[in-house]
């Protein structure tokens, strides 16, 4: 089976969340989930931190890619937000961030170290 069937069958029904406030960064994201086979009827964008809360809830996504950090906000909470509808089996969670800096590395990597510690 290739992976652009394995994504689809795991994702059947169910919505992607694109969390970007960078409009390129954003279509280069769509592009990578179109070309993997997801319709763009399956695929949801918010620019903002409370847009993604609202998406999370309503949408249910469980797909999730988001930015580092939105509006002063971390993409690790809108995972926490996604967690209450999906178990970590049926759900995919991708943080991505534009900023290369060694020191928004090293902040991720904290970030994730304390994030595994929770499950």
């Amino acid at each position: 089976m290739s992976d652009e069937n394995l994504l689809l069958q795991f994702l059947g029904e169910g919505v992607c969340l694109i969390v970007e406030p960078s409009g390129a960064f954003s279509a280069s994201i769509q592009i990578c989930l179109r070309d993997l086979g997801v319709p763009a009827g399956q695929v949801v964008v918010a620019k903002k931190f409370t847009e993604a809360m609202t998406a999370i809830k309503e949408q249910k996504p469980k797909v999730l890619v988001t930015e580092y950090e939105i509006e002063k906000e971390f993409g690790l909470t809108l995972i926490e937000e996604q967690e209450k509808y999906h178990s970590i089996q049926s759900r995919l969670s991708v943080i991505v961030t534009k900023n290369g800096t060694d020191s928004a590395i090293a902040e991720a990597a904290e970030e994730q170290d304390w994030y595994r510690h929770r499950l």
